[in-house]
């Protein structure tokens, strides 16, 4: 149990960090797949919670305990990937493209103006 506690803090650090804008530097190869810290420690996670589940089942003989233990923390996961998007997308359900084509001549004004200055 200490060990699902402490990867799912360091999970949900990242999960603050990523959501905030702000990426790591640290990727790991699983497979020659390239995942990032968060869904690493998620990951980690998940196995975790299935090998408990598996346990569970095992000795009160409760197959309600094996759905529970996978589809719970699968469901967990995808909660908190949708919640993540839906903060880097400044919470809003659809992105605004008008805004965003703005926000983007804007930006390309700002450094022409800077590039005409050098």
């Amino acid at each position: 149990f200490v060990a699902i506690i402490f990867t799912t803090f360091l999970a949900f650090r990242v999960f603050r960090r990523k959501k905030n804008g702000i990426d790591g530097k640290i990727t790991v190869y699983v497979h020659s797949q390239a995942f990032d810290l968060m869904w690493f420690f998620f990951g980690i996670d998940y196995i975790l919670f299935v090998i408990i589940a598996i346990v569970g089942w095992w000795i009160t003989d409760d197959k309600r305990s094996i759905i529970v233990g996978i589809m719970g923390p699968a469901s967990f996961i995808w909660v908190i990937n949708s919640y993540m998007r839906f903060a880097q997308n400044d919470f809003n359900y659809f992105q605004d493209i008008a805004e965003t084509n703005k926000y983007i001549e804007r930006h390309n004004k700002h450094v022409m103006a800077i590039r005409k200055r050098v």
